[in-house]
């Protein structure tokens, strides 16, 4: 699955799809498969969201904070929600102060739902690109009981 910028450099550079690209649209009452008109207008009036697997039911809004190793520890603030590639053991005093845990891979028995499930955080694992689709400073919503992550606001 691509995103409509990932699309937009496929399409602008005329690169070969490693895969059929698929436009969706997720939604409330489920997943539309759209054309790339319909992709067009849907992004311009709706929020943008991603789409993972809950790991850790609940649903929390907050900052987002991009944190990629200890380097960025610095950077997350008491309930901010810490956006990762995946979660190591290091990062739990970190994630002590994070209001929610979205990650781009992880399995449902390895750190990142653990962690969340001792702490109480609502988590949202495999979204694939969280990292890249948000920013720091972002306003989102985790719905971890459904796996979507809603873009409230950029930064």
């Amino acid at each position: 699955m691509y995103t409509v910028e990932e699309f937009e450099q496929l399409k602008e550079n005329c690169l070969p799809a490693t895969e059929p690209i698929r436009l969706m649209h997720f939604h409330k009452d489920g997943i539309t498969d759209l054309t790339q008109d319909q992709w067009n207008k849907i992004a311009e009036t709706s929020d943008q969201q991603l789409v993972g697997r809950g790991a850790q039911p609940g649903k929390v809004v907050g900052i987002a904070r991009i944190i990629l190793s200890r380097n960025d520890f610095h950077k997350a603030q008491d309930g901010d929600i810490l956006i990762t590639g995946m979660i190591r053991p290091e990062f739990a005093q970190t994630l002590s102060r994070c209001s929610g845990l979205v990650t781009n891979e992880a399995g449902i028995v390895s750190d990142a739902p653990i962690m969340a499930r001792g702490l109480g955080l609502p988590c949202v694992i495999d979204t694939k690109n969280a990292t890249r689709m948000c920013l720091d400073g972002d306003l989102i919503e985790v719905d971890a009981d459904n796996g979507i992550i809603t873009l409230l606001k950029k930064a």
